[in-house]
């Protein structure tokens, strides 16, 4: 495929990572070649930005242990709970990963209802994964560990390690 360099806009903003760029003819701006995807900055999002989900209108959660069956799922309804959890997810700041790397293992993954209806899907990781896209982590004060504190809170039965 043949492009001109000024289309390489539109592979960077699809996410086409795996391109090759040949100019014909006439000069290249040097801007335009020290440009590539590999230098693509994506704007960094809150995780209510990245779901467009209100907070104030999820009804349900369900957690899931990722350490080899040491908890069931445990579901909150509570309104406070929820609130309060909610309330640790403000504090994350994520931007879309690039060339995410798979990760292997996870503790926290919680799925998010309204009314029923799933709407959010996180699995607590790093890269993190909403929805099934992967998100660094550029700013966050909730940890594997405050999870674990706070489903202990919720259900004093739940198994930390």
């Amino acid at each position: 495929m043949i492009i001109r360099y000024y289309k390489k806009n539109y592979l960077d903003d699809h996410e086409i990572t795996k391109y090759n760029i040949v100019v014909l003819g006439g000069l290249v701006k040097e801007e335009s070649i020290l440009t590539s995807s590999s230098s693509t900055n994506y704007e960094e999002k809150t995780i209510q930005d990245v779901t467009n989900v209100d907070p104030q209108d999820i009804t349900k959660i369900i957690f899931y242990d990722g350490r080899g069956g040491l908890n069931k799922p445990l579901t909150i309804e509570d309104k406070q709970d929820i609130k309060t959890f909610m309330d640790y997810l403000d504090g994350y700041v994520v931007e879309k990963t690039k060339n995410p790397e798979p990760f292997t293992g996870w503790i926290h993954e919680a799925v998010f209802y309204i009314n029923n209806k799933e709407v959010v899907d996180i699995t607590f990781s790093d890269p993190i994964l909403i929805n099934k896209n992967y998100y660094t982590i550029l700013k966050s004060t909730l940890d594997n560990k405050k999870i674990d504190t706070f489903l202990k809170l919720i259900a004093p039965t739940y198994v930390t390690e």
